[in-house]
């Protein structure tokens, strides 16, 4: 634990060392602590260094802030000499998969480039504050070495819940030219210390890493990933962060701290477990690159302080970015008519075969197909097989692009929607070797990069200067190159195929962009490359942003194009139609919580089920289902969720398959009742009364209130019998209860008696016909 305190404090992340909660107290100064309150909270900065010594909850009688002996102002400037090359050379940058690898138990004591600042030069601190109508506000100013100026201020509104962070970074030059600095990146607010309560077992944290993940005593979680060696600390938005906030609550309310950047300038959201102090540091570090004489200004943070769980946060959240996020104009059936697609993740013999498989899904009830690994990729030594592969040409020993063209039109032509792959990040350096025996065949307009002089300026480069020129052969699976989505030559590059000829030539009306926007293995986070982008560095958000708009104004005079990627992200998804979920993957989490995003962003449709070998993580939900759960479990998990159905099999299906039956029966079922459940908001379980064991059910209320849904889940293996389930109706802002009905398998439609008595429905579900139902209830 020695270690991992030191290597902390490397990181420029304070030492917690007290346990004891309570009133705020100052270190020995000169000046008085500085108050911003209202009626609802109190905010206490030291009158000396700037830091935030208190948040304190007026409501509950919470301190949010445990006692540190020695506080720091609330950020921190990563930076490194301006007189070396500008990459990086740090063990805060490892990353692999768009992730973080940085471990400060293994590898915080590495020297690297980085310094990370934020202790001011002596008397370099001048803090302020004012009053006004419209709140209090502080703002301090710090002077580091080298030149570099933070300026933060705090605003506490009257009658808020809800304050404003803002900062200001200045790269004014060294004292002498040789400490100059750049300004890399800016952790802005630092919220060190944090524990609700005097308990840290009582607290939870909610942050979006893919859909949702709530741990547990946070300051306790050792943050791996299952069967992973290295710590999640760092989540990446746009990235594994599908959102840019987090909660930290317990039985005394939460603290809510969220990103309000619509430049999508890479934001990671990072957090700190301190076990000895039984606490965390929570904060947001942007990407704020500066040379000498430039200058930053921060996206509005914004902190607040709430009584009950994470659920307020996601109210807080969803507020600010539908006011701020741009209008969905994409199709409306992938979010509020289609209940899932039918697909497959490898190579068919013919493209014929698709029309077989668009048989298949309309027994099943669907009318959408998702293919992958539709591209040629017998390109490898002797026609070897490169999966998934970066060039989109028709293979011709499967019909080429003439077959390609008659089956797509021909599923299109009977009311059918059709989409194909391609993975955003991964690239064959030997990709014109490959193709060379292939020549005879490509017709005149298809164009083929050279590595060297084309598709390596589209390369990604990581911070210490490096791309990875690979071909899948020498590491099969993880050695592709990295392309970086803000090249414009890379953007064309997409755009020739996945616009020029399968949307206007093939007609596709679907797309699927792999691994968009989670990266690679061989692609960073951020992108050094000076030879595209914005600028160097630059983050890839903003490039997979545009790539997207430039799609869609593209496609727009010949289809409304439904686009969809792995994982979610809500960046991404003010372009994109649908996503595919992971939150049955093993891999992600043994704490997923796909309610946090299902609850935030309830019109976002997500289709989930069986790619990646979903299923293997459903244990984290229903632990008595084990390594092997039944795959009936998985697909009922989707239906509970109201989410679509990924379902990705070999074609031609055998029908007569039990699993085959059943998943049939439940799209059915879905049909049924989709009206209410697609584009409602997903209330969870808010205002639910207690289920028997095994009964799960979520509620969602459609946004006219004109009904109330609820899908059930009965595990229950013996023992089944009638069960009471309350509502409650004012949790929900539901009045007016009218007619329920229950629907199950096969069309049988129960109506159910209820009883309204202190503002809660109560209606008695009988024994179910199946494992799952759906509870309908219209207002009278």
């Amino acid at each position: 634990m020695q270690v991992v305190l030191l290597t902390l404090l490397a990181l420029g992340l304070l030492v917690l060392l007290s346990l004891t909660p309570g009133p705020c107290q100052t270190p020995a100064g000169t000046e008085q602590p500085i108050v911003l309150e209202n009626p609802l909270l109190r905010i206490t900065v030291d009158g000396d260094t700037g830091a935030v010594l208190s948040i304190f909850n007026k409501r509950t009688g919470t301190e949010y802030l445990a006692l540190r002996p020695d506080p720091k102002p609330p950020f921190i400037v990563d930076c490194y000499s301006a007189n070396q090359a500008i990459y990086i050379r740090d063990p805060f940058e490892e990353q692999s998969g768009g992730f973080s690898r940085y471990n400060p138990a293994v590898s915080g004591q590495v020297k690297g480039d980085l310094s990370h600042r934020r202790e001011a030069v002596e008397g370099g601190v001048r803090i302020s504050q004012e009053t006004t109508g419209a709140g209090s506000r502080v703002e301090c100013v710090s002077r580091l070495p080298g030149g570099i100026v933070v300026t933060y201020s705090i605003t506490v509104k009257p009658d808020s819940t809800l304050t404003e962070w803002r900062v200001r970074v200045e790269n004014r030059g060294g004292e002498a030219p040789d400490r100059d600095q750049r300004v890399y990146r800016v952790a802005f607010p630092v919220l060190e210390g944090v524990r609700i309560g005097e308990r840290h077992e009582d607290n939870f944290l909610a942050r979006p890493y893919a859909q949702g993940e709530l741990i547990p005593d946070p300051a306790s979680y050792d943050f791996l990933r299952p069967k992973r060696t290295t710590p999640v600390f760092v989540l990446t938005y746009p990235g594994w962060a599908s959102m840019s906030w987090m909660d930290q609550y317990a039985p005394g309310g939460g603290l809510y701290l969220a990103s309000y950047d619509m430049s999508l300038q890479q934001v990671d959201l990072e957090a700190w477990p301190e076990r000895a102090a039984g606490t965390m540091t929570l904060d947001m570090r942007t990407l704020a690159f500066l040379e000498p004489g430039e200058q930053w200004n921060s996206q509005v943070f914004a902190v607040g302080v709430h009584e009950g769980d994470w659920h307020w946060g996601a109210d807080r959240y969803r507020e600010w970015a539908r006011q701020h996020h741009r209008a969905y104009t994409g199709p409306d059936w992938p979010r509020k008519e289609c209940d899932g697609w039918f697909g497959t993740g490898g190579p068919t013999k013919r493209y014929s075969d698709f029309l077989t498989m668009y048989e298949d899904a309309r027994w099943l009830g669907l009318n959408y197909l998702q293919i992958w690994s539709e591209m040629i990729e017998n390109v490898g030594p002797n026609k070897e097989r490169k999966p998934y592969y970066c060039f989109l040409w028709p293979d011709p020993d499967r019909g080429g692009e003439a077959e390609m063209t008659r089956t797509v039109r021909a599923i299109r032509a009977q009311g059918g929607h059709i989409g194909f792959y391609h993975n955003l990040w991964t690239w064959d350096a030997d990709l014109a070797k490959g193709m060379e025996q292939w020549k005879e065949e490509l017709p005149p307009d298809v164009h083929v990069p050279q590595w060297w002089g084309e598709a390596r300026t589209w390369a990604s480069v990581f911070p210490d200067g490096s791309r990875i020129a690979g071909n899948w052969a020498e590491s099969p699976g993880t050695r592709y190159s990295g392309m970086c989505p803000a090249a414009e030559g890379y953007q064309d590059y997409i755009l020739e195929w996945v616009l020029n000829r399968y949307v206007k030539r093939y007609g596709v009306d679907a797309w699927y962009f792999d691994s968009m926007p989670v990266t690679m293995f061989s692609a960073a986070r951020i992108c050094f490359s000076d030879e595209h982008g914005p600028h160097q560095p630059h983050g890839v958000g903003q490039g997979m942003l545009r790539l997207l708009e430039r799609l869609h104004e593209g496609a727009r005079p010949y289809v409304k194009l439904a686009v969809t990627s792995e994982t979610v992200c809500d960046a991404l998804m003010q372009y994109n139609s649908h996503a595919l979920g992971l939150e049955y993957l093993e891999g992600i989490s043994r704490y997923v919580k796909p309610e946090i995003y299902a609850y935030t962003w309830p019109e976002h449709a997500i289709y989930s089920g069986t790619c990646n070998g979903a299923g293997s993580g459903l244990k984290y939900y229903w632990p008595d289902v084990g390594d092997k759960p039944r795959r009936e479990d998985v697909m009922n998990h989707v239906f509970l969720m109201g989410s679509r159905f990924d379902i990705l099999m070999q074609s031609p299906i055998d029908r007569t398959d039990s699993f085959v039956q059943y998943l049939r029966k439940l799209i059915a079922l879905r049909a049924a009742v989709k009206s209410d459940i697609y584009g409602a908001d997903f209330r969870d379980e808010i205002g639910l009364g207690g289920l028997p064991e095994r009964v799960y059910a979520k509620l969602f209320r459609r946004q006219d209130r004109a009904g109330l849904a609820l899908n059930l889940v009965d595990r229950r293996k013996v023992r089944k019998g009638p069960f009471a389930l309350t509502i409650d109706l004012e949790a929900n802002d539901f009045s007016e209860p009218g007619e329920a009905t229950l629907y199950e398998f096969d069309g049988r439609r129960s109506p159910l008696e209820t009883k309204v008595e202190n503002g809660r429905l109560t209606l008695t579900v009988p024994v179910l016909q199946g494992e799952v139902a759906t509870i309908v209830i219209k207002r009278r």
